[in-house]
């Protein structure tokens, strides 16, 4: 009986552990070119078989990212959420930009008031947060396909907005991890994403680490609504 008692205290302790494991962590991503369309209407070759000169040239450009160096960091704890794009060369940076996220290189969530953020500090004057959740919360179709990114059960997604795509937006997804949070602004789905499939790249989790708490900073700016962003910026509503 004491050795029985000893285990469940064992088993009680260590599922204790992952719980308090993930209330914080930080998750890293790479990045690698992602050669096969998944829309099978796209022809990428010619009748000889080479490849078509704009898949030739993105091919080029995106071979940079090998998949074995990080590119975007999440950090989450219990209150906040920062995904950004790491510290890169000029040349790397503006691949990402180009084909991914346009300017955009720092996203936030308030886990208490769950309203994302991102930051605008990339035009003249008034850096400041914008409230995302317009934008941010998609909807998705949830399909019966999965697989493993680092040990964690993922499923597969797809933006219905985007279902008849010749580029569809496909994520893989894991509610193994206490976090709701997609990539990029890519949220409303009920877990956190390990892997991206967009454009022509996919982005995947390279490094899980739930023992460290990373140092989730806010920058000391105004938030805004997305109406009164838009006003900010000197536009109008019709």
């Amino acid at each position: 009986m004491y050795e029985l008692n000893k285990c469940v205290a064992v088993i009680l302790l260590f599922c204790g552990f992952v719980v308090f494991a993930q209330d914080y962590g930080t998750i890293q991503y790479s990045m690698e070119r992602f050669e096969q369309y998944t829309n099978p209407r796209i022809v990428k070759h010619d009748k000889e078989g080479n490849l078509k000169e704009k898949f030739r040239l993105d091919s080029i450009a995106m071979a940079e990212f090998d998949g074995t160096k990080n590119y975007f960091t999440l950090d989450f704890d219990t209150e906040s959420v920062h995904f950004y794009i790491n510290d890169l060369d000029y040349y790397l940076l503006q691949l990402i930009q180009l084909n991914i996220t346009t300017s955009t290189r720092n996203f936030y969530k308030n886990r208490v008031e769950d309203k994302n953020f991102i930051l605008h500090d990339f035009s003249e004057g008034n850096p400041h947060l914008v409230e995302s959740d317009i934008f941010s919360n998609r909807e998705w179709t949830i399909t019966e396909e999965t697989k493993e990114i680092k040990g964690y059960t993922c499923k597969k997604a797809v933006l219905i907005e985007e279902f008849e795509s010749d580029y569809p937006t496909y994520v893989w997804f894991t509610e193994e991890i206490d976090l709701n949070y997609g990539l990029l602004s890519l949220n409303g789905l009920p877990g956190v994403v390990l892997g991206l499939e967009t454009n022509h790249v996919y982005i995947f989790a390279n490094e899980i680490d739930f023992e460290n708490k990373p140092n989730i900073k806010w920058p000391e700016l105004q938030k805004l609504n997305y109406e009164d962003h838009i006003l900010m910026m000197g536009y109008k509503f019709d």
